[in-house]
């Protein structure tokens, strides 16, 4: 996709020069404003791709961040519920930390809420979660990498939502491109029609220009 909008913005930069280079005699075939107008959509599209390029590789920063601080509450979860088990706990203790209750390593929602039920048990009984071989050491290790996991799942869902706008912003200006090489070339094409040479650049701004033809012949 993004060759695509590469080649779009080539054949506008061609476009542009040309057209400004012409801009005394073929502005008023293309209305005040078309030249530079151009020259604003191509640096809309040019920041538009690069934005595109640089979200995406974002996102995959984050995904990697996201996945890192999930492993790291999960494994923590489990090891707290472990230390609780092997230590015989009560059934309403051991409930409380979550022993026997699965979560999804991968759904943030699923390590966020067992993380969650780890810290409540332990802020309600803190001597109780330390006869159990849980140390506060281990809790604010956990609380830490809650929070991580937690926020990096906030973080892609922002991004998530402000992807599609950016989508939008660039599919936007390539058509607007796109459009004004087609008008530029045709009315370049019509100023110069009988400059071979230079009609030829022109026509050489649209795929199918007939750069290459000879003219019909006179009926």
């Amino acid at each position: 996709m993004a060759k695509k909008f590469d080649a779009v913005t080539q054949q506008g930069l061609k476009a542009q020069e040309l057209a400004t280079r012409h801009r005394a005699v073929l502005e008023a075939r293309l209305g005040a404003g078309a030249i530079d107008g151009l020259g604003s959509n191509l640096t809309l599209l040019g920041a538009s791709v690069a934005g595109q390029v640089a979200a995406r590789e974002q996102m995959k920063s984050s995904t990697v961040s996201q996945a890192k601080a999930l492993e790291n509450a999960a494994l923590l979860v489990t090891a707290i519920r472990g230390t609780v088990k092997a230590h015989g706990a009560d059934k309403a203790t051991a409930k409380a930390y979550g022993v026997g209750t699965l979560m999804n390593a991968r759904v943030p929602k699923s390590v966020a809420a067992a993380a969650t039920g780890v810290l409540t048990a332990w802020s309600k009984s803190a001597d109780t979660g330390r006869s159990l071989g849980i140390l506060d050491t281990d809790i604010a290790a956990l609380t830490t990498a809650a929070a991580a996991a937690r926020a990096a799942d906030e973080e892609q869902d922002h991004k998530r939502v402000d992807a599609p706008l950016a989508t939008k912003a660039r599919n936007e200006a390539s058509k607007a491109v796109e459009v004004a090489v087609k008008r530029i070339a045709a009315a370049g094409a019509l100023q110069f029609a009988t400059d071979a040479k230079i009609r030829g650049s022109f026509e050489s701004l649209v795929a199918g220009g007939s750069s290459k033809k000879k003219p019909a012949p006179a009926t």
